[in-house]
């Protein structure tokens, strides 16, 4: 991937289930060098504090999770394609000012053609709406503690990561 280390949590792990063939054929081989980040309690409390404060529907749970798990993990930038709840400048403003008020750095949310070269326009990680929101209610009356199991049950952590002489790649994270 080059200058970028790619990072995967267990959000998107869980949310590419059923994907296209090619789709799933990218995401592995993404997966194959990537850093597997998890869920924590710390994860869900911000992803709680970005609905509030952004007054956002508890169907974006998925979406919020997603800034808040890389955000928590010092990812320094997110991938995406979903152009309505994730690269959108008026919510990465709140994301941010959010992530500034709970002590956490700013975030930069890109589209993936911006970041990764490899991306052919052929592929995209265009996920069903259906998918997206029946996830969101599946766990939007879960505890912290029991998201933290579900997303993170379906992993595997321990990943040896490639070095490069040229110092530590920046990382990132890819949501749909």
């Amino acid at each position: 991937m080059g200058l970028f280390r790619p990072v995967i949590s267990s959000v998107t792990v869980e949310e590419i289930q059923g994907a296209p063939q090619n789709v799933m054929a990218f995401f592995k081989k993404v997966e194959a060098t990537a850093e597997i980040i998890t869920l924590s309690e710390d994860v869900v409390e911000l992803s709680n504090v970005y609905l509030k404060e952004g007054k956002f529907s508890p169907q974006l749970r998925v979406d919020t999770l997603h800034i808040a798990v890389a955000t928590v993990n010092h990812v320094e930038l997110i991938a995406s394609w979903n152009f309505k709840h994730i690269v959108n400048l008026d919510r990465i403003r709140i994301y941010n000012a959010v992530n500034l008020k709970m002590g956490y750095p700013v975030v930069e949310i890109r589209k993936p053609e911006e970041i990764i070269h490899e991306i052919k326009n052929s592929i995209q990680w265009r996920f069903q709406r259906k998918r997206r929101e029946a996830l969101s209610r599946r766990i939007c009356k879960m505890t912290p503690s029991q998201m933290v199991m579900l997303f993170n049950g379906k992993i595997k952590v321990n990943r040896s990561l490639r070095q490069t002489n040229h110092g530590p790649p920046h990382k990132f994270h890819g949501t749909r």
